[in-house]
C-alpha cells in the first residue's frame, strides 16, 4: 500500500538521494566487491537488503521509539555494532587471506559468512532503525489505510532503490578488484582496502556524534 502520486514522488525523489549518499552499507558492499569479486558483493547486497525488511518491519511496529525512551539501548547497540566492524576488518587483514582469482568465486561456507555478516551490519546499525523509524512516516496517509503496511511498503520501495544503485556500485568495484587481482604484486592491496574500509567504517560511527 503505497501513497497517492503526489506524495509518492516526493518520498522517490529524497530516497533516492539518501540511497546514493556514501554509507556504511554502500562501503561494505563495494569493499567486499573489490576483494573477493561480483560474487561476494551481491551477496553482500543480499545481506543487506535482508536487514533492511527488518528495520522496515520495526519501523511498520514503531520500534524505533524504544531509542527515545531508552537512549542506553541505543548506545549499547552502536557500540556493538562498531566492535563487530573492528572485527571484521582486523580478520579482513590477517595474513593468510586469500585474495586473487580464486577469491573472486567464494566458496559456499565463504558466501554464507559473507551474507551473515553483511546482515549483521546492518541490524547493527542503529541509526537505520532512527532513519526508518523517522523518514518514513513523513509519508504515509492514515486515509489510506493501516499506517505499519504503508511504512513496510515504502521500506520495501527504498530497498528496490538500495538493489538498483548497489548492483552498480557491484560492477565497478568488482571490475576494479578483477583488474587488481591479474596483478600478484596488488593482492595485498586488496585485503588492505577491505580491512581498512570496514575500520574506517567503524571509525567513521564511533564519532559521528549521537543522533
Amino acid at each position: 500500500m503505497l501513497p497517492d502520486l503526489p506524495l509518492f514522488l516526493p518520498f522517490l525523489l529524497a530516497a533516492t538521494l539518501l540511497v546514493v549518499t556514501p554509507g556504511p552499507d554502500t562501503l561494505f558492499v563495494a569493499s567486499r566487491s573489490l576483494a573477493q569479486g561480483h560474487t561476494a558483493g551481491f551477496v553482500a547486497l543480499l545481506g543487506i537488503s535482508a536487514g533492511a525488511v527488518v528495520h522496515s518491519a520495526a519501523a511498520a511496529l514503531g520500534l524505533a521509539s524504544l531509542f527515545a525512551v531508552a537512549p542506553m539501548l541505543y548506545e549499547v547497540v552502536r557500540w556493538v555494532g562498531i566492535a563487530y566492524l573492528l572485527w571484521l576488518a582486523w580478520g579482513a587483514l590477517k595474513p593468510g587471506i586469500s585474495t586473487g582469482p580464486a577469491a573472486a568465486r567464494p566458496a559456499p561456507h565463504t558466501l554464507k559468512r559473507i551474507f551473515r555478516q553483511a546482515m549483521l551490519t546492518n541490524l547493527l546499525n542503529p541509526k537505520v532503525i532512527l532513519f526508518m523509524g523517522a523518514f518514513l512516516p513523513q509519508f504515509a496517509n492514515p486515509a489510506l489505510g493501516h499506517v505499519g503496511v504503508q511504512l513496510f511498503s515504502l521500506g520495501c520501495v527504498i530497498i528496490a532503490i538500495n538493489t538498483l544503485w548497489m548492483l552498480g556500485v557491484i560492477y565497478l568495484a568488482g571490475s576494479v578488484g578483477a583488474w587488481l587481482s591479474r596483478r600478484p604484486g596488488l593482492q595485498r592491496l586488496q585485503q588492505i582496502i577491505l580491512g581498512g574500509t570496514l575500520g574506517g567504517v567503524a571509525v567513521w560511527l564511533a564519532f559521528s556524534g549521537r543522533r
